[in-house]
């Protein structure tokens, strides 16, 4: 069971631009609540999409959600971006210091 779930990112329908299109569903069905978009970081996150591609995928709901006129939605995904850099900044430091060190 765990095994299928953490294989949806190898699945079409999980691919970056489909994930962007299920978040916009969900938010036309719930709306702007951050329960909504806190719960599609973590499902990001669980699902285990490199850090890279779910700042690519928050950078490009701030884009469109700054297109139509919500800048302060858009700094708030904005704010995921730049906390999904820094995940995947330390990630790879982590391995350049334990390859480095040899531990």
């Amino acid at each position: 069971m765990i095994n299928k779930f953490l294989k949806l990112k190898y699945s079409f329908w999980f691919s970056w631009y489909f994930l962007i299109i299920y978040y916009f569903l969900l938010r036309a069905i719930f709306g702007i609540e951050y329960l909504v978009i806190y719960s599609f970081a973590i499902f990001l996150t669980a699902i285990r999409l490199p850090f890279e591609k779910s700042a690519l995928i928050f950078f490009i709901i701030s884009l469109i959600s700054y297109i139509f006129a919500t800048a302060t939605e858009a700094n708030h995904y904005m704010s995921f971006v730049y906390g999904f850099l820094v995940l995947s900044v330390l990630k790879n430091l982590y391995f350049v210091l334990k390859k480095s060190l040899k531990l």
